[in-house]
């Protein structure tokens, strides 16, 4: 039998991106779970290999107008909690932040564009240690603090977390791996008016995309073979306690 990746994508275009062959060529069969259109009470969510969280225009204090988005947070943890591997970005990031028990709340500012990470120490020793010296994809408005228990992997001058890491199952990032360009363009179409009313230009943010573009694919297909690599070797990184896992969803929503 094959592995399996699932996904839970919120907005058609927000997919696995450049993730997508590394996954196929580790052996993982990929499945997408669309939020929103049912079924998330009823789905087996600590059976798939992998889980990944993918992101999306909306937030964890939406709920009230999303009523998935508490299941989800709540089958994120129950994930975690039993030592399943999972994965997340910018939406993603945020949601098991949530799940963890870490507050989520407004950036000072809305941070869109390329941005260089400052990776602390222990981000160097981990995977996402590829996009040192690296503009990487922000495209957020929303940021959250460390979970206790987690390591911080990286920063911005914007955004205090932009990477943290819990035992050696779960990876969470603030930033975009995963969308590089030509990919970006439906990103670029359907963010049109974000782009203009953050005052990007975007004739110059797709000309930085094709630049960055071969590196910052290399970088994120390495970050996630890294990652894979380690889970399939069961490499220990980070001490993992799973007393960090006190408080349930409700609790944060």
């Amino acid at each position: 039998m094959s592995k399996v990746v699932v996904a839970f994508r919120h907005v058609e275009y927000e997919d696995l991106g450049v993730w997508e062959p590394v996954f196929r060529d580790a052996g993982y069969e990929i499945r997408y779970f669309e939020a929103g259109l049912g079924g998330i009470e009823s789905m087996d969510v600590v059976s798939p290999d992998i889980l990944v969280i993918l992101g999306g225009p909306i937030g964890v204090h939406d709920s009230h107008m999303f009523p998935f988005i508490p299941k989800e947070i709540e089958h994120i943890r129950e994930r975690i909690a039993v030592g399943r591997p999972t994965l997340g970005s910018c939406l993603g990031s945020q949601f098991i932040a949530a799940a963890l028990g870490a507050n989520v709340y407004k950036a000072p500012q809305k941070e869109m564009g390329y941005r260089k990470l400052k990776l602390t120490g222990e981000g160097l020793m981990s995977p996402i240690r590829h996009f040192a010296d690296l503009p990487v994809l922000e495209w957020h408005t929303d940021m959250s603090d460390v979970p206790v228990g987690a390591r911080l992997l990286a920063s911005s001058d914007i955004c205090a977390t932009q990477g943290f890491a819990l035992g050696n199952h779960v990876l969470a990032v603030q930033f975009h791996p995963e969308a590089v360009y030509p990919g970006l363009e439906r990103w670029i179409i359907s963010g049109f008016q974000d782009l203009n009313e953050y005052g990007i230009d975007v004739v110059r943010f797709r000309e930085q995309a094709k630049t960055l573009a071969s590196r910052l694919t290399a970088a994120s297909q390495a970050m996630l073979s890294e990652w894979l690599e380690r889970l399939e070797r069961g490499a220990i990184v980070f001490p993992y306690a799973p007393q960090t896992l006190s408080r349930t969803a409700s609790q944060f929503l």
